[in-house]
């Protein structure tokens, strides 16, 4: 996840527009890149865009469905992120949406057990 990290410096160096024309352009050729739609994940919820912070999230729940403790971090910020839609818009979908992936998420706790699902909230 290196590139992960220098897209957050160059944010921060260059500017956020431009992390978002790199990651438009990566998303054009691979439309599954999980660092193209992490970070445009990321900033689209700092731009407090839930509905497109959700279109990146469930890209990425998508491309690490296989591996559970990255699924985890990536279901919990997608909770988040329908948390905060809910406290912006008062619409209970996001809130019953929000639910529903905090759920999923304790499911996983009698699947991998609860020290690994500690942990990786923890992480967040």
């Amino acid at each position: 996840m290196y590139l992960y990290g220098i897209l957050e410096v160059m944010g921060k160096t260059i500017g956020n527009r431009e992390v978002m024309k790199w990651c438009e352009n990566m998303i054009k050729e691979d439309e599954k890149s999980l660092v193209a739609n992490i970070t445009m994940f990321n900033l689209m919820e700092k731009r407090r865009e839930y509905n497109n912070a959700l279109k990146y999230i469930n890209i990425c729940l998508d491309e690490v469905k296989e591996n559970k403790e990255i699924w985890c971090k990536y279901e919990f910020k997608k909770a988040n992120v329908l948390i905060a839609a809910y406290m912006k818009t008062a619409d209970k979908v996001y809130l019953l949406d929000a639910i529903e992936q905090f759920e999923k998420i304790l499911e996983l706790i009698g699947w991998v057990g609860g020290c690994m699902i500690i942990d990786c909230l923890m992480d967040v």
